[in-house]
């Protein structure tokens, strides 16, 4: 009897082990409606963990809530637990919402788009293209409503399509089509503007080029258009040019609604009645209360066309905008009057397209003694001497800045005398309102940051070192004589002994009342640290393996340098693994010189660590301008040969 016993329990506990699965206690859950939610969210874990075991029974129960109103967070589970063998059940539940479009019905169809994204199954390319074709999103937003529920259902179903570009490639004009839809939500045409790249097709370039322009209550697609755009390469370069000359008829169309919405709101008299065109004898007369501000925003508008088109040139390295970019700055640094924030930036997206000759121009920019020497000519007219003229009293200030940084961008060698002599120049100056004298350190800084960049000579290193190290004495001397006369007058002024460290505290925030207190002790911060870079000039001179072995720097100036060298002197295809394993260097400007190396190589070995890069930094706020210029070279790089 005992024995009988004993083989009943052995029975039963072997029935256990072979039917309980670990999902099982879950599932008798799903059912009752006030343990369903945690059930479900138990399920998605244990998949996460890959500990389901029976995926399809996990599916067929989930996909009967399809009468309640959890079949969104049910579907969705399916999707995570990845069991493409219930797209079938999933079309069915489809069909039934797209019947009916409630809000609840059009809630399921986003979670359907969304699940197939997670599947990356063909086979619901079907379901998502009859969302696409079928859901018909109303002019208006429901009272109540922040967004159209048919708009993000149709987002949700575009995204999911991006996750299978070749299969669903055929889609693309439909997507397009979606994307230029007044009635979609701006989220969705944002959406849509960024993923248009991922299916390779050129078709998708005229309506990205246009989306860079498309503006909805203060938000612009540009940071998404410039991604997709990206993503399809030498594609994008002809209409891009053709905006950029302002041949694109949709730009421009684009570009004249923002001027005519200008003008409604600044100055309405100038708009010829009932239209969009402006009234020129109006304009003329300037009768305005805000004509300045008017024109100014015109301006930018038309500027805006170049700097944004420009971007993008630079991130597809485009060999062909070269000399367009050249002759506008050139025709920029000849003008009395110039468009100063143009100039500043077309000398930046010069320098990233890595051509050697934007080195002329861009040392206009930085040395008048060099912008002389080409000005001087046996021509003999008017408009030559201006030219010298121009060029004997130097650029503005903000003008040499960005000229030097775009110089320490290209990093061509043949700069460093006339960046050297920058760095030598008596600081540029001049008094204020109040008659105290400012000074304007940064196109000194620039010039210094931009030549410890690209120098390796070791006796050209030693000199800067001398240079830079008296600019640093003599800083530090103007900081201790403000902090001096700061503290006798605090010490005046208290009548009671004063802590030494409150007394510091007090000397600093009164020394700060001196104009040039704060900028030259920046200044100082960064000298120094351009010195310590000089270090590494003075072991390795120009040797790249001995700059490879600084990669990993205790010092980030040494690091910072040897990126920069190795990047100037070709050798970022030859050093990837040692770079690609400080892409995310604790220190930022070590990432930002990383990002600037980057654009002087095509290699596909940047590939994956600078995806995983991506994925595992995140939007850290300090990493911020890296971590973008990462991601457009990310894209860059995916899109070569394909």
């Amino acid at each position: 009897m005992r024995k009988g016993v004993i083989f009943l329990l052995f029975l039963f506990t072997a029935g256990l082990i072979v039917s309980c699965n670990p999902e099982d206690e879950y599932l008798r859950q799903v059912y009752p409606k006030d343990s369903r939610q945690f059930a479900i969210q138990r399920l998605i874990q244990l998949s996460n963990e890959n500990k389901i075991v029976n995926k399809e029974k996990v599916a067929e129960k989930l996909l009967k809530l399809d009468k309640t109103p959890d079949i969104g967070i049910a579907i969705m589970a399916v999707g995570q637990i990845n069991y493409p063998q219930a797209i079938p059940r999933i079309a069915e539940i489809a069909d039934e919402c797209l019947k009916t479009p409630s809000v609840r019905n059009l809630k399921t169809l986003e979670s359907i788009g969304h699940s197939i994204g997670l599947m990356k199954d063909p086979a619901g390319i079907p379901i998502l293209e009859k969302i696409l074709n079928q859901v018909q999103t109303p002019e208006q937003i429901a009272e109540g409503m922040r967004e159209k529920p048919e708009s993000v259902a149709k987002s949700a179903a575009v995204m999911a399509l991006a996750e299978m570009p070749n299969d669903a490639k055929r889609l693309v004009p439909v997507i397009i089509k979606t994307m230029q839809d007044k009635k979609e939500d701006f989220g969705t045409k944002y959406n849509i503007a960024g993923i248009l790249g991922n299916f390779g097709d050129p078709q998708a370039v005229k309506p990205l080029v246009a989306a860079l322009f498309y503006e909805e209550k203060g938000f612009s697609l540009f940071p998404q258009a410039r991604k997709a755009l990206i993503k399809l390469g030498k594609y994008s370069e002809k209409e891009l040019l053709s905006a950029y000359e302002g041949k694109n008829p949709s730009v421009n169309e684009l570009q004249d609604d923002n001027k005519y919405r200008a003008t409604k709101a600044k100055c309405p008299m100038y708009l010829k009645k009932g239209t969009h065109e402006l009234d020129a004898e109006a304009v003329k007369k300037a009768e305005c209360a805000e004509h300045a501000q008017w024109e100014a925003t015109i301006a930018s508008i038309d500027t805006t066309t170049k700097l944004k088109t420009s971007i993008i040139l630079a991130d597809i390295r485009s060999k062909s905008a070269v000399d367009e970019l050249i002759a506008e700055l050139e025709a920029q640094l000849k003008k009395e009057e110039k468009q100063p924030f143009l100039t500043e930036h077309l000398s930046i997206q010069l320098a990233k397209m890595g051509d050697l000759k934007a080195t002329d121009t861009l040392l206009k920019m930085v040395s008048s003694d060099f912008a002389l020497k080409l000005a001087k000519s046996d021509d003999d007219s008017k408009e030559a001497k201006k030219q010298a003229q121009l060029a004997k009293r130097g650029q503005e200030v903000s003008i040499r800045m960005k000229g030097a940084e775009a110089l320490g961008i290209l990093g061509d060698a043949k700069a460093l005398p006339y960046l050297l002599k920058a760095v030598e120049d008596k600081t540029i100056s001049e008094y204020d309102v109040m008659n105290d004298i400012i000074y304007f350190y940064e196109p000194k800084i620039w010039a210094a940051d931009a030549y410890s960049r690209i120098v390796t000579n070791k006796d050209d290193a030693a000199n800067f070192v001398k240079i830079a190290q008296s600019f640093v004495d003599e800083g530090k001397k103007y900081i201790e004589k403000v902090e001096t006369k700061a503290k006798e007058e605090i010490l005046k002024k208290e009548k009671a002994e004063i802590k030494p460290e409150d007394l510091d505290k007090k000397v600093k925030a009164q020394s700060v009342m001196d104009p040039n207190y704060d900028s030259t002790g920046r200044s100082v911060a960064l000298m120094e640290k351009f010195i310590k870079r000089m270090a590494a000039v003075e072991e390795c001179g120009d040797n790249l393996d001995c700059y490879a072995g600084k990669l990993n720097d205790k010092e980030p100036a040494i690091v910072e340098k040897a990126v920069y060298t190795i990047a100037f002197n070709g050798g970022m295809d030859k050093y990837a693994s040692q770079i690609s394993a400080i892409l995310l260097h604790k220190e930022p400007y070590v990432r930002n010189a990383i990002a600037i190396a980057l654009l002087k190589t095509e290699s596909k070995a940047y590939v994956e660590p600078l995806s995983k890069a991506d994925k595992a930094e995140g939007d850290k706020v300090e990493y911020a301008s890296a971590m973008k210029e990462y991601d457009a070279i990310l894209s860059y790089l995916e899109s070569l040969n394909k």
